[in-house]
């Protein structure tokens, strides 16, 4: 992994700048999965577009949220090749949080294997 990009990840992971949430990059109420705080820094960085928000009409309110560089739930190619993460990496950080991992315990994870 690039390690200007993992250094900084880890920093908003850790910092509390971000509000974790589940299942998706980030919701209507700014909670972030982990994934999605990378997705938010590649978009800080120019690496993808300023996210969209959809979700209207919708009838779970879980999948109400923001979509990165048309996606909501899954790295994107521009930003796997940025980061150097791979999708396989991605999918297990996503795991994680998704299974009540904190982000302190997320970055750990990151720091050891990414």
């Amino acid at each position: 992994m690039n390690p200007d990009v993992k250094a900084e990840w880890i920093a908003c992971l850790t910092d509390g700048s971000y509000k974790q949430g589940k299942y998706q990059f980030r919701d209507l109420d700014d909670h972030f999965d982990p994934i999605g705080v990378l997705m938010d820094r590649a978009v800080a960085a120019g690496v993808i577009p300023a996210p969209k928000c959809y979700g209207e009409g919708r009838v779970s309110p879980v999948f109400f949220g923001w979509e990165y560089d048309r996606s909501a739930t899954r790295i994107t190619k521009a930003v796997e090749e940025w980061s150097g993460l791979s999708y396989w990496q991605a999918n297990r950080i996503l795991t994680l949080n998704d299974h009540g991992k904190s982000f302190a315990e997320i970055a750990d994870f990151i720091k050891e294997n990414c």
